[in-house]
C-alpha cells in the first residue's frame, strides 16, 4: 500500500510540474487553460513537493521490504 501511495505521488507531482496548464484548467467551475504565470509557478512547487514526498514514501517502501520489516 505505501508502493501506490508513493506512485500516485510520483505521478501527480510530475504531471503539476511539466503540465501546470492543464492542472489550471480546474480553477472552480471554469474548465479553460490558465495563462496566469504566478500560479502555474504555484502549481510547479505543489507538484515538486509531492514528487519529493514521493520519492520519500519511495524509499520507506523498498527500505521496509528489502529488510523484512514491513509487507510490500
Amino acid at each position: 500500500m505505501v508502493l501506490v501511495t508513493a506512485i500516485l505521488f510520483l505521478a501527480i507531482g510530475l504531471w503539476c510540474v511539466l503540465k501546470p496548464e492543464i492542472v489550471g484548467m480546474f480553477d472552480g467551475f471554469e474548465i479553460k487553460p490558465s495563462t496566469n504565470k504566478y500560479y502555474h509557478d504555484y502549481i510547479k512547487r505543489y507538484g515538486l513537493a509531492l514528487f519529493l514526498v514521493g520519492v520519500g514514501t519511495l524509499v520507506y517502501g523498498l527500505l521496509t521490504i528489502v529488510f523484512g520489516n514491513g509487507k510490500p
